[in-house]
């Protein structure tokens, strides 16, 4: 796809990059980074009942990145591109902290719904970027009138 048609279908309000976890592996997940993430949330830790067996809480842990108050474009690959620039060079302490959890993109979207419009047009560097991580991609699509 060329630039033109990708600038011009581009109206992201941001993405983010996301690490949930069962698990503590966010205690010191930003000193090993060397990256604060946007917000951290500790998976709950399990309860017990009466008779001391343990139950868990439903809740996993949290590590997120957001592009949004850093990447003053509308330009999809470019908040995509700042994400991967940061967190690529971490790919190894990354894919071991999503172990047994999961990695996810979120590009927050803003546009009408035409029958037949075209969602984002996603550059084949940040495809490839995306698939290093091991990360899933959601599309989450704010209508405007």
């Amino acid at each position: 796809m060329t630039d033109d048609i990708a600038k011009n279908c581009s109206r992201c309000l941001g993405c983010d990059f996301a690490i949930f976890n069962d698990g503590n592996v966010f205690e010191n997940f930003a000193s090993q980074l060397g990256i604060n993430g946007d917000w951290t949330i500790p998976a709950e830790a399990p309860s017990f009942d009466s008779k001391g067996v343990a139950r868990s809480s439903g809740r996993r842990g949290c590590w997120l990145l957001s592009s949004k108050s850093r990447v003053a474009t509308k330009d999809v690959n470019e908040h995509l591109r700042f994400l991967l620039g940061v967190l690529l060079p971490h790919r190894e302490v990354i894919i071991k902290a999503a172990t047994g959890g999961d990695t996810v993109f979120t590009v927050h979207w803003s546009g009408q719904a035409y029958p037949y419009a075209s969602g984002p047009a996603l550059a084949v560097d940040c495809v490839a970027g995306i698939a290093k991580l091991n990360a899933e991609l959601v599309f989450t699509v704010h209508q405007t009138q």
